[in-house]
């Protein structure tokens, strides 16, 4: 079969995940942590623990079990497979809603190092306060994808859908960075009931970029001939542009309560309201002679970050032991206020946005201590899952290929730029584990986070004068 120039249709952009339809973000599950080794080695479960600095972000209220001065430096770093399933490959449609992916998957590993966390805490005085600095999120991602071929059913004589499609090779990256500078006061409301709140700074910088290219289509369809003799000089050239950058500051405060119902039993609550921070996006194409970008779209946005509540619970079954379980709620339907659509087709009857559903993450953790030793060791382990949160079409639509009326009332059909993002769906079960070894006035942690795709360590040094 000959396919000329005029019948194949080359896509923008495939869609992305959080905020915008840029394809930089596709399939990223932005994850905003709370910070220290003991914590996160014991699943994060630390609502209901709250008992060193770094209850400062988990529960502001557990600074009032804390007696002396303290100063905690907090070293991490993650290492994220940043998995592509959609690298290259091809989409065969059979049926108006039966298609076969074959799709190649590709990793593109990235290792991120930094000081997430330093503090200060002052427990001697009827308030307790402290002061911090936290880098509550640090991703930065590159990667490249090859082109996918969308095969249409053939044969139809009430549509010409002799078409070939191709979402197009892309260069793609994102850098995002959330570092917060914050104070935090806790008093005891009644002996058994303390409160807690912090209040914070915060600094977002966001960069995300796409650019496609235009693929010579014998490479995607070697099966197929082609008269690409217009294109020829241009294949490989850059031709759509998706930018988004900003830099922007908001406040933010978390709330916490922490009930002693017994020395053994603790019960903590938390919500944590997060900020909003705005960027600039723009859209653009290529002219006809390939020279000069022509800007499609443009405009300011908001990129929200997601609250979220929790409910943490702690008990002692001997004095050398912790067991912990927590509940959180986050809201990461708040990554899709303030949508932004770069890429859409005006004649698709569906014509989806992206969506996030709000997720409940449960956590666990173990803590033994071995209190006869010279310098007590403390053993740490823990479980948390966390539920896919990257954002997905709004309905669950399984036809790709739409088909429309143009103005003189002649069939047309086309492909949609969002066929994939339910099939990325997957859930994330975190193994955590670690060790804790005093000094006297001196604490080293080490933990461990690893999940299918993500692998952290940190490493806390505590001081108590």
């Amino acid at each position: 079969m000959k396919t000329t120039l005029s019948s194949l249709l080359l896509f923008a952009v495939l869609p992305l995940w959080a905020q915008n339809d840029i394809q930089a973000n596709v399939n990223l599950q932005f994850r905003f942590t709370n910070p220290g080794a003991r914590a996160q080695a014991m699943g994060g479960a630390f609502i209901g623990v709250a008992d060193d600095t770094t209850a400062i972000f988990a529960n502001p209220a557990g600074l009032t079990r804390m007696s002396s001065r303290t100063v905690i430096l907090e070293a991490n770093t993650t290492r994220r497979d940043n998995p592509i399933p959609f690298y290259q490959g091809r989409i065969q449609q059979f049926g108006s809603q039966d298609f076969t992916f074959d799709l190649e998957s590709r990793d593109f590993s990235e290792t991120v190092t930094g000081i997430p966390f330093f503090a200060y805490v002052n427990p001697k005085s009827k308030v307790k306060w402290g002061v911090f600095y936290a880098e509550q999120a640090n991703f930065d991602r590159e990667f490249e994808t090859g082109p996918i071929g969308v095969v249409p059913v053939f044969n139809r004589p009430e549509v010409d859908e002799n078409r070939l499609g191709i979402f197009p090779s892309s260069v793609d990256s994102v850098q995002l960075t959330l570092r917060s500078l914050g104070f935090s006061a806790a008093g005891n409301l009644t002996p058994n009931l303390s409160v807690g709140a912090t209040l914070a700074f915060n600094r977002m910088d966001y960069e995300t970029h796409t650019t496609s290219f235009l693929d010579d289509p014998r490479l995607v369809y070697p099966e197929f001939e082609f008269d690409i003799t217009p294109i020829e000089p241009f294949i490989g050239l850059p031709v759509v542009f998706a930018d988004a950058m900003g830099e922007d500051d908001d406040i933010s405060f978390y709330l916490g309560l922490l009930y002693t119902a017994s020395d053994r039993f603790h019960v903590g609550l938390s919500y944590k309201r997060q900020g909003e921070f705005d960027y600039d996006y723009q859209g653009s194409t290529v002219d006809d002679r390939f020279e000069e970008q022509v800007v499609q779209i443009q405009g300011t946005s908001t990129f929200n970050v997601p609250d979220a509540m929790g409910l943490g619970f702690s008990f002692l079954p001997t004095e050398s032991t912790i067991l912990s379980f927590e509940i959180n709620r986050v809201f990461y339907s708040d990554l899709s206020d303030d949508y932004a659509r770069l890429f859409f087709n005006e004649d698709d009857p569906g014509n989806f946005s992206q969506v996030a559903d709000d997720a409940t993450e449960y956590r666990v953790g173990f803590e033994y201590l071995f209190l006869n030793m010279a310098y007590p060791l403390a053993v740490r382990a823990g479980y948390w899952f966390e539920p896919y949160h990257a954002l997905v079409n709004e309905a669950l639509d399984t036809q790709i290929i739409f088909r429309y009326l143009d103005e003189s009332g002649d069939f047309f059909q086309n492909e949609r730029s969002t066929p994939f993002l339910q099939r990325f769906a997957s859930d994330l079960n975190h193994i955590t584990f670690g060790l804790g070894m005093s000094f006297g006035k001196y604490t080293l942690d080490a933990s461990a986070d690893i999940d299918d795709q993500n692998t952290s360590f940190s490493l806390s040094s505590i001081y108590r004068f």
